[in-house]
């Protein structure tokens, strides 16, 4: 430690895990939240564009890793903007029918 009692400071981090900071200063599960982080977008607009796909096939075309696309799959899976198919492993996802209609 510094002379004084100075110590070294920690940055606290008050991202959604995304990216996007929560203004709240907490971790921001909000549907709006993810809907203005550009991964959920890329991810609803390659669906919309292209269909039907697996992570991986998600992963690859919008070169984003395994974690982040599991990450947002869920969230969009969980905020009802996307529907999965299939085993875990092998789903496959495509836009909630409200959205396909949008």
């Amino acid at each position: 430690m510094a002379a004084g009692g100075a110590g070294v400071k920690i940055a606290t981090d008050t991202s959604d895990g995304l990216g996007a900071p929560d203004r709240a200063g907490g971790r921001a599960d909000s549907l709006e939240t993810l809907s203005s982080v550009p991964v959920g977008r890329k991810i609803i607009e390659f669906l919309k564009s292209n269909g039907p796909a697996t992570q991986r096939e998600i992963g690859q075309e919008l070169n984003l890793n395994q974690t982040t696309v599991s990450y947002n799959i869920r969230k969009l899976t969980e905020g009802g903007r996307v529907q999965g198919s299939g085993e875990k492993r092998d789903a496959v996802y495509s836009l909630s029918r409200d959205l396909l209609h949008k």
